[in-house]
């Protein structure tokens, strides 16, 4: 359908870009583990322990963060089509009018070569992925940049 293209033209750009988001609680988790780790470390080897314990949970932490990130090209793809319906009325037609009669190919190439669009478009999907899903964007994950950096352009709506 039609409709769906801006959805599926952000899942090809998720995929080529391998983007990726985290259960919110996962940081604070792995915050909890090397903290954690601290604490037994400190029982068992005293002060020098307490650095020990603290690396080894950190990396423990770090590890469970990693393996808790999910591919957001996947989780378009679940997408149920009330989902796909919010989506596209309550993020993504937010920055860009209308795509109708555009295929997806001329969708991807047309969020690529505008950049603005490019970052406005992936902001408002990790919007949603938050506000629905829980998931945030992992902290090295640096597809979305400052909008105060790039020009203005008119042909999209102001955030």
């Amino acid at each position: 359908m039609e409709r769906y293209n801006l959805i599926k033209a952000c899942q090809r750009i998720a995929e080529e870009e391998k983007l990726e988001v985290a259960p919110k609680d996962s940081s604070q988790a792995a915050a909890s583990l090397a903290g954690f780790g601290a604490s037994i470390g400190e029982e068992i080897g005293g002060p020098g322990g307490i650095a020990v314990g603290g690396a080894i949970g950190s990396i423990i932490g770090a590890i469970a963060s990693f393996l808790s990130l999910k591919p957001v090209a996947e989780i378009l793809k679940t997408l149920t089509t009330a989902q796909k319906e919010i989506l596209i009325s309550d993020y993504l037609e937010q920055v860009i009018d209308s795509t109708d009669g555009e295929d997806v190919d001329y969708l991807v190439r047309r969020i690529k070569r505008l950049p603005y669009l490019k970052e406005q478009l992936l902001k408002q999907l990790y919007r949603f992925l938050e506000e629905m899903f829980g998931y945030v964007k992992p902290r090295d994950q640096n597809a979305v940049t400052d909008a105060s950096a790039k020009s203005r352009n008119p042909y999209l709506h102001d955030m």
